[in-house]
């Protein structure tokens, strides 16, 4: 199965993708074969059946993110950010367009929580992809535990720092 293009179970089976896939999907039997049909998806950069798997699949496979048109990638992420938030978190760090201000803000509700793991060497390396206007939403990000609350007000400070450094960087080469 997953050596196999995607396409070809359309001629094989005489159908359309989205039913091919919905067929997988029904049966015990079927669902084994789905992880294969998804490294072939990638394996042949299908991206045709990669929104299409995305739009009606039951499960969630973060390896045909980065197959989807930026604008999709960016609303599946957010859809899903809740089930894999670390996950989706690493994804992002290789999108090539800036994070939406819904993915940035559950990106950084979860970076509250987990201070060690999303540090100021994560915000460093990511800066370009982070928006500016997120700087109006770190407060709201702040966790409710007390022990989080003290790192969390640094690592703002610190991102706010970053991004005035990044609209003074652009302001600089748009002038």
């Amino acid at each position: 199965m997953r050596s196999v293009p995607p396409s070809f179970w359309e001629r094989h089976f005489d159908n359309r993708a989205e039913d091919i896939i919905d067929t997988f999907q029904k049966d015990t039997t079927g669902k084994k074969f789905l992880p294969g049909l998804i490294i072939a998806i990638t394996k042949f950069r299908d991206t045709r059946w990669a929104l299409l798997f995305m739009q009606h699949s039951q499960v969630f496979y973060i390896d045909i993110i980065p197959l989807l048109p930026a604008e999709q990638q960016d609303r599946y992420s957010t859809k899903f950010f809740e089930k894999f938030p670390d996950d989706i978190a690493s994804y992002a760090t290789r999108m090539e367009t800036e994070w939406s201000l819904e993915l940035a803000k559950n990106i950084f509700r979860h970076a509250a929580k987990n201070p060690y793991q999303y540090n100021r060497q994560y915000f460093n390396q990511h800066i370009g992809l982070i928006p500016v206007h997120i700087a109006g939403e770190l407060e709201r990000c702040t966790p409710a535990e007390d022990h989080l609350r003290t790192m969390w007000s640094n690592l703002s400070e610190y991102i706010i720092k970053l991004i005035t450094l990044k609209i003074q960087t652009v302001k600089a080469f748009n002038s």
